[in-house]
This record gives C-alpha cells, sequence and structure tokens, in this order.
C-alpha cells in the first residue's frame, strides 16, 4: 500500500487528528532535556567535512563533533550523529524531529521567523571566493566586485550561501551564482580547477583544509562581512534543550574551551605555504610511490596508519633515503645511529629497513605512553616523542599536571613542552633542559599537516593520476 493510501485511510478513519496530536507530542517532548536523557541519546545534525565531523584513524572526530560530544556527556547521554551533507538537510532534520539539534550552522536571523531557535555564536568564519589564479597575461582578481563582474559564482545547493548572495544581490547587481547539487566543496573546488567553473564561495575554515589539493587556486576574494555559525533547534514548547545548550557554549566560550577545541583542530593548518604543498605533491608523485608498500606493510605490522608513518617520514627527509643531518641521523626515517642499532637496523640509509626501524620505534613510543592518553592526543605526543624524545614529553606532562592541567590533553602539554627552555620551569623537571621543544611543536604541527593531506588525497576524487601513480587508492588505514 502506498503512503498516500495509507495516510487517506487514516483521515477516512478520523484517527488523523489523533495521530497529528501524539506526533506534535513527541516532538515537543522530544525537544527537552528530560526526554532526551531518558532515551540516553542527543541526536545531532552535523555535515561531514573535514572542519566539522569526520570519521579519521582514531574515530569519530572534527571540531562540531567534539563540541557537541563535550554538550552530550554533560547532559549525562551518548551522543548520537546523524550526518548530513547540507545546511537544508540539518534544517529538515529539526522540523522533521529527526535531530534534536543542528551544529555548525550559519546563524542567519531570517531562520527564526521559521521558527528555528539560534545559539550563541560559537565562530565567525569568512566566507571565501576561489578562482584559478592567472594565467600569463591575465589579471589577478582584485577583490569582491572584480570577481562578480568578471565571474559567475558557484556554489554547493542547500548551503547557506545561496541565502548571503541573495542579500548581496540588491548592492551588487552584477552578481550571478550556480548551485550545483550533491556535490562537496572538494568536487566544487574540482570544477574551479578543472575550468568547469568559474569561481567557488567555500567557508574559510574548509578552504584551509582543502587549498594544498589545489595549489593552482587562490582565495581571490570574501565576500563583504563575516557569517557566525553555532548551533539550532527546532522551536517547541519545551525550551530546556536549547537553554541548557547556550549556557553550555556560555561556559565553553568563557573558560577558554572553544578557543582550545579550535586551536586543537585548525592551528596546524597555516604550517604549510603553498610552495610547500607544490613540492608536496611532486614528492607524492615521484617518490612516495617507491615506498607506499613498505609503509603500509610495517604500518600493519605496528597498528600505526600507513599514512601517519609516511607523513612522518616526509617530514623527516622528504622520502629521499640519503638524507643526512648535520647531528648524525640518517635514512628515511632519520634515526639515530642508537635508536638504529637498539631496533636492529645494520644499515639506516636502506629504506625499506629505515621503515622498518622508524615504525618499530614510533610503535614503542605509543606503547611507553601511558594508557590514560586518548586519542588523538596519544599519537600527537608521540610524534614529538619521536622528534625531542620520550624523557622530555614525560617532563612536559608532569609540568602540565603540576600546573593543575590536563597531562593527557596535547594541547596542554604542548604549551608546557614550551616551556623546558626557560630554567625556571626545566629546572622543576627530571629529565631538565629541552633544547629541541620549539622544534617538536612545530615537527608535530608539520607531521599532522602531512598526515591530513595524505588521508584527504586518499580519498579524493580530484586527483586520481596522483593517486593511481602513488598507490593511494583507498581509504583503508593500514
Amino acid at each position: 500500500m502506498s503512503w498516500f493510501n495509507r495516510l487517506r485511510i487514516v483521515l477516512l478513519t478520523g484517527a488523523f487528528v489523533a495521530a497529528a496530536t501524539v506526533l506534535i507530542v513527541a516532538r515537543d517532548a522530544a525537544s527537552g532535556i528530560d526526554a532526551v536523557r531518558e532515551r540516553g541519546d542527543l541526536v545531532v545534525a552535523i555535515r561531514q567535512g573535514p572542519s566539522s565531523y569526520y570519521l579519521s584513524n582514531f574515530g569519530p572526530d572534527g571540531f562540531e563533533y567534539e563540541l557537541a560530544e563535550g554538550f552530550a556527556r554533560e547532559l549525562g547521554v551518548r551522543l548520537t550523529v546523524l550526518p548530513v551533507a547540507t545546511s537544508r538537510e540539518a534544517l529538515d532534520a529539526l522540523a522533521s524531529g529527526t535531530a534534536d539539534l543542528a551544529v555548525g550552522q550559519a546563524l542567519q536571523p531570517e531562520l527564526e521567523k521559521q521558527d528555528f531557535a539560534l545559539s550563541l555564536p560559537v565562530q565567525s568564519i569568512t566566507q571565501m571566493v576561489v578562482c584559478n589564479k592567472p594565467g600569463k597575461g591575465q589579471s589577478a582578481v582584485a577583490g569582491f566586485a572584480d570577481a562578480i563582474a568578471r565571474h559567475t559564482l558557484f556554489i554547493t545547493a542547500g548551503s547557506h550561501h545561496a541565502r548571503q548572495l541573495e542579500g548581496l544581490q540588491a548592492a551588487n547587481p552584477a552578481l550571478t551564482w550556480e548551485a550545483i547539487d550533491s556535490t562537496s566543496e572538494e568536487n566544487l573546488l574540482g570544477l574551479v580547477h578543472e575550468e568547469k567553473a568559474g569561481c567557488a564561495v567555500i567557508d574559510a575554515n574548509e578552504w584551509e583544509f582543502h587549498r594544498h589539493l589545489f595549489p593552482d587556486l587562490v582565495a581571490a576574494a570574501e565576500l563583504p562581512g563575516p557569517t557566525y555559525f553555532g548551533w539550532i533547534q527546532a522551536r517547541r514548547s519545551d525550551r530546556s534543550l536549547s537553554k541548557a545548550a547556550n549556557a553550555y557554549l556560555a561556559r565553553r566560550q568563557a573558560n577558554g574551551g572553544i578557543t582550545a577545541l579550535r586551536d586543537q583542530h585548525f592551528a596546524h593548518l597555516q604550517s604549510l605555504t603553498s610552495i610547500d604543498s607544490k613540492h608536496f605533491y611532486q614528492a607524492i608523485r615521484a617518490r612516495l610511490p617507491r615506498y607506499t608498500d613498505a609503509f603500509r606493510r610495517e604500518a600493519l605490522r605496528n597498528g600505526i596508519d600507513w599514512r601517519l608513518l609516511a607523513a612522518v617520514a616526509y617530514q623527516e627527509s622528504m622520502w629521499d633515503p640519503a638524507a643526512q643531518s648535520p647531528t648524525g641521523v640518517q635514512g628515511l626515517m632519520q634515526l639515530t645511529l642508537d635508536t638504529a642499532l637498539q631496533l636492529g637496523i645494520d644499515d639506516r640509509t636502506d629504506p625499506l629497513a629505515s621503515i622498518r626501524g622508524g615504525a618499530r620505534y614510533l610503535r614503542q613510543i605509543l606503547d611507553t605512553l601511558p594508557e590514560s592518553i586518548p586519542e588523538a592526543d596519544r599519537t600527537w605526543m608521540a610524534l614529538a616523542a619521536y622528534n625531542a624524545g620520550i624523557a622530555h614529553v614525560l617532563d612536559a606532562r608532569a609540568l602540565t599536571r603540576k600546573r593543575g592541567g590536563n597531562p593527557d590533553n596535547w594541547t596542554e602539554v604542548r604549551a608546557n613542552l614550551a616551556l623546558l627552555k626557560q630554567p625556571e620551569w626545566y629546572s622543576q623537571t627530571r629529565y631538565g633542559y629541552a633544547r629541541g621543544a620549539t622544534q617538536a611543536i612545530i615537527y608535530v604541527r608539520h607531521v599532522r599537516r602531512y598526515y591530513d593531506l595524505l588521508v584527504l588525497a586518499s580519498n579524493s576524487s580530484n586527483n586520481r593520476m596522483m593517486l593511481a601513480m602513488s598507490n593511494l587508492g583507498g581509504s583503508t588505514a593500514n
């Protein structure tokens, strides 16, 4: 029986009014804290993407995911994620009662007229107009007015960008745009890269994640005025959930929790220049294919994501097996002589042996760190230890604890690791002065960026030739 005929029978039997009343009551109840706690889960609509929510080798991750998980934990319930592709899907999920909250959404005032409740702002994000770099004899786009005079803008259908552009059109008569159905930010940028689209409009944080995949694109202009992002709830009679959400966000803003979370997820994105990224992708094509099988094999043996192992190797040697530093470390993974001997590696210049030793060494560090450290903090601390030595990382953890911080949180440990070059702090530790403390912090930031790029590349639909040459295809961890 079709949905229409079933509804027709309900209407004919006079049961529709009762059914609708039950549905409305259920939705009103579902919007309150008591109902959420009774169910035992908070259902949150989150747009999928590297800046908000994604599945990493460490499990569910992303800035918006972690912020929402903290709220669910405060309520004493589990977080249930409803992945959505666009803001329109998120609003539909709220309107239908499928989701309790939509997070990471543009807080546009007109939504209040559509019976949605808006939270306090969580982030202020600029909207970028991304175009191809000018070719020979061409002039660069000079700001928003020039961009819209020369190009049609392309956006993802169902995104908040349509409302923003509609608001700008009256003051900018030359503004035209086209909405592309069922596409991601990466695919949108791919269309621009392939010159199938003029320029794309994309959130600045998404551009930061994707810009190194497209070294020939440039952020040519910004949409006038920032956009505030936060949480949205369908306005119901029970406002307890939205009030609790606002109180939670206000506390996280006041105690620096949101700033720290933003730093954790986004600070490392600024670590590479466009020149760095070009060299990186040239190395993916020219050098990585020789070692991909070895990275996969040794990573699998040691329970490590092979892309992380490859990222460490690139930071260490740019995948050059003949690399040697002034301090005497050698090879693809830049092992010291003592470390190589301890790992049973006789020839550090043998790239396969070096990868084998580097994987074992990283595994040893991971196993040495206390079990209380969760992922991904555990991996970031292990990377710092790979560079500066496990002793200094343990000292930084001890100093973090002594100063009232969380020794299992990399962001807090990182701040205290930086102090190990100052006498008043390193004098309080077991192993003392850490000459390479600052270098280790930068090291982790760079490895994280290379790792992000390898993960994005391995799932990319816009770098097929590069992926085929490098045997990167597939998103399996090992």
